[in-house]
């Protein structure tokens, strides 16, 4: 008989739990398989934006603080380009401690690989299933942000 497997759960479960990084994890939830796409490419650029000129400092303290917040600013101003400043707070050292990111969604299994990423973008229909299967489990991190 054929078990079936969930492509968008990861691959092997108890490997993926045990592997959290020492720095923790990073999980955006993105609403559209297109925003995903977007949050990895922001991920990956190091441009100065409006908000990290201005407000910078306090987005990187929010982040570090563990505590939830929330971002209301315009259109251009950099909100999406500001996951980095989080992400890069959240996991450790800002700067010494490389992103690895990875998404999953539809048209992009769950790897191997997703045990080493530090930043799991995915979208609301993976993180249900994640949290329906336990893979998702509230914690403080390293750092004390409850960041997985």
């Amino acid at each position: 008989m054929r078990t079936p497997t969930d492509r968008h759960l990861p691959p092997d479960r108890e490997a993926f739990l045990r592997a959290e990084p020492p720095t923790g994890r990073v999980l955006v939830i993105a609403p559209t398989r297109a925003a995903c796409e977007t949050i990895e490419l922001a991920l990956g650029l190091h441009l100065e934006t409006y908000l990290e000129t201005h407000h910078g400092p306090r987005v990187r303290a929010l982040a570090r603080a563990g505590e939830g917040f929330g971002i209301v600013a315009g259109t251009g101003t950099g909100k999406t380009l500001a996951l980095r400043l989080i992400a890069e707070e959240v996991v450790g050292q800002a700067g010494t401690v490389p992103l690895r990111v990875g998404v999953v969604n539809r048209e992009r299994e769950a790897t191997p690989d997703l045990p080493t990423w530090n930043v799991i973008i995915v979208t609301t229909g993976i993180a249900r299933r994640w949290l329906q299967n336990g893979d998702i489990l509230p914690h403080a991190g390293p750092s004390g942000a409850a960041c997985w």
